[in-house]
């Protein structure tokens, strides 16, 4: 009995995980949304699967229009900036998009971007306490948004070679950013210097590993 009750639950945990959670945010209980956000942090911060490179570029032309239509400036970060300045296309063992977002929109992105992007299907998964990071998805694919601004926490700061516990160190290398062509639209996207800091010197040469948080 006890073995059954075990496998029920795991099989539940696994399904949370790996399927679109349709959460509606009605439900206010803070132990349900504590694990609710657990759940979703995870799922943005692991790979679980591989990425739909269709949908991927389906989602980033979505947020771009609004985001431009909006004039809130963004840019290409992390591990899809390796991949558009690398390969002109997404990694394919990545499992995100990240997009990088000046800390000072934050509120714009929050009340007026975010229910536009509501409206084309997708979900809001995930946001700190602290307002540096949102995490969004659409049929089934991953959107990090990382809030960048001084003194704050940088998602970027989290990938292997990088060496910073905030934004100030990454702010330099935001200064140079240029906008280059990937996947038929143009969109900003840090030079090779900001790669080198995340990445390496080696940056250009492809390696099977998670790129992003």
């Amino acid at each position: 009995m006890i073995f059954i009750i075990l496998l029920i639950l795991f099989t539940f945990i696994i399904l949370i995980i790996n399927i679109q959670i349709p959460w509606t945010g009605d439900i206010n209980w803070k132990i349900v949304d504590w694990f609710k956000n657990y759940i979703i942090k995870k799922k943005h911060h692991y790979s679980i699967k591989k990425l739909n490179k269709k949908i991927m570029r389906e989602n980033l032309e979505l947020i771009s229009k609004i985001l431009n239509e909006s004039g809130i400036k963004f840019w290409l970060s992390e591990g899809t900036a390796l991949g558009a300045r690398r390969d002109g296309d997404f990694i394919s063992h990545d499992d995100d998009l990240d997009l990088g977002i000046w800390y000072s929109d934050y509120n714009n992105f929050k009340y007026i971007i975010l229910p536009l992007l509501k409206n084309k299907g997708f979900n809001l998964d995930f946001q700190s306490e602290d307002g540096t990071f949102i995490g969004l998805s659409r049929k089934h694919e991953k959107v990090d948004i990382d809030f960048t601004g001084k003194n704050i926490k940088c998602m970027s700061c989290t990938t292997k070679r990088a060496n910073c516990k905030n934004c100030n160190e990454l702010l330099k290398y935001l200064k140079n950013m240029s906008k280059i062509k990937f996947l038929g639209n143009e969109y900003l996207c840090p030079d090779t210097d900001y790669l080198e800091y995340l990445y390496g010197p080696d940056w250009k040469t492809p390696r099977k590993e998670k790129f992003t948080n």
